[in-house]
């Protein structure tokens, strides 16, 4: 294996949980590092921290700071590597927008293995260890997240809107542009086309048809989280006790963490459960948690965490 290989990074940048997740695990299949942000603003930090990317997956919708203005600032602080953006419109016109400002390439969401294939061999000479399918456990979970996280943003939006005052339009746009992902991510087609019309409303500024579809979409929304909750956790937690349901699902939150590279998450999960009073064995797994995110050792975090939620009962 040649050195460049062995010594490939690669920089996710994307605002959803679920668009990381899935391109994370897509790359395990390669010999490289994988570093993740939620931002353009955390991307650009991490460049400025002397960080150094062979590849950079850009989101070219995000809130504040879209991919196109990341990548200028990146490229204006001396960037040379590849930078691949993450889109949904992938028309000509729209590609020959990417291209002229710094972006090497451009892809589809959710990218296809052909599509990374190719681009892993472009831009680190990779190709990817493994044939096998890609299995992708847990995206429900992550699904939660982000529905969450949009539920929020949507509904101070719906006010504001009512309002006609001071709605941020470029916040909502993107909001429902990733929920239009993220529902597909989990097979809910028809509420991701509802997502959709509501991003070409907010597009072609129609604040009546958003007045009135958000809230209708807002109830689908929660009415949806409500059931996946109930189907991840009502039917396993059911029949155990307090602590042990109250462990796993903070363990199943410090695992979700890692598995996006979020270290204040999971160590906020792990503060809550350590506030708490437990056996010996339980303290020890805490312990064993904070020493790996202390190395940042996410991968391994994760794993343990997840064997540990699934496996141990408190008694």
């Amino acid at each position: 294996m040649s050195e460049k290989a062995r010594q490939s990074r690669v920089l996710i940048v994307d605002d959803v949980s679920i668009n990381i997740y899935i391109l994370r695990e897509m790359l395990s299949s390669y010999d490289l590092y994988v570093d993740t942000a939620e931002s353009g603003f955390e991307a650009i930090d991490k460049i400025k921290d002397g960080n150094i990317y062979d590849v950079i997956f850009m989101d070219h919708m995000m809130p504040i700071m879209h991919g196109i203005e990341a990548t200028k600032k990146i490229r204006g602080m001396g960037y040379t590597g590849c930078i691949v953006a993450l889109t949904a419109d992938t028309e000509e016109k729209h590609g020959a927008m990417f291209l002229e400002n710094g972006f090497d390439r451009y892809a589809a969401k959710p990218i296809s293995p052909e599509q990374l294939e190719e681009i892993m061999q472009n831009c680190t000479g990779q190709n990817s260890l493994s044939d096998a399918n890609l299995v992708l456990p847990d995206v429900e979970e992550l699904f939660l997240i982000d529905a969450a996280k949009a539920v929020k943003t949507l509904k101070d939006m719906d006010d504001k809107i009512k309002a006609q005052s001071g709605a941020d339009i470029h916040l909502y746009t993107v909001t429902l542009h990733g929920m239009k992902s993220a529902l597909l991510s989990i097979g809910e087609t028809e509420l991701s086309k509802d997502a959709y019309e509501l991003e070409k409303a907010s597009e072609a500024n129609d604040t009546l048809l958003m007045a009135e579809q958000t809230p209708v979409f807002i109830r689908k929304l929660e009415e949806l989280i409500r059931k996946s909750e109930a189907a991840l956790h009502g039917a396993a937690d059911g029949n155990i006790k307090e602590e042990t349901a109250y462990f796993r699902a903070k363990l199943n939150e410090v695992r979700l963490a890692c598995n996006i590279c979020d270290k204040g998450a999971a160590q906020k999960a792990l503060a809550e459960l350590g506030s708490r009073e437990w056996p010996e064995y339980i303290d020890d797994i805490i312990d064993e948690l904070n020493v790996r995110l202390l190395h940042d050792s996410f991968t391994a975090a994760a794993t343990a965490a997840g064997n540990a939620a699934r496996n141990v009962e408190v008694v």
